[in-house]
């Protein structure tokens, strides 16, 4: 399953200089999203996503959050890119040996966040680990 939520983003100046931690963020205007305007695919739209963040010349919109809880129910996040969008969903690459290997060998469910793309969509899923 995908969850969405659509953002239009306003472009805002900030200075380097500024000191207030809690006054430096992006402005976000909350736009709207009907199911109606959604690909009943969630490959489908997620590729269209994607397209749009390329075509806006979105810094690296491969970038995603990958989550996964560990046997001993330990959550652990870390970013990792997007290799490829095929028929079957998204590919990652990754060494079964390490920590979130390790940990999707235990746990295949994961939750993914795609900061950079205008939608900031999130996924929570299964992982397929292909040997």
């Amino acid at each position: 399953m995908i969850l969405v939520s659509l953002w239009d983003i306003k472009q805002v100046s900030m200075s380097i200089q500024h000191k207030d931690i809690a006054a430096i963020r992006q402005d976000y205007v909350l736009g709207s999203l009907s199911e109606s305007d959604v690909d009943r695919n969630p490959v489908h739209q997620f590729k269209k996503w994607f397209d749009e963040a390329i075509h806006s010349e979105v810094i690296e919109p491969n970038a995603m959050v990958l989550s996964t809880v560990s046997s001993d129910q330990l959550p652990s996040s870390r970013v990792v890119l997007l290799k490829d969008i095929v028929a079957e969903g998204l590919v990652f690459f990754t060494n079964y040996e390490s920590r979130k290997g390790e940990d999707m060998k235990a746990n295949p469910h994961v939750a993914m966040l795609f900061f950079g793309l205008n939608y900031k969509g999130r996924s929570e899923l299964k992982v397929l680990l292909i040997l």
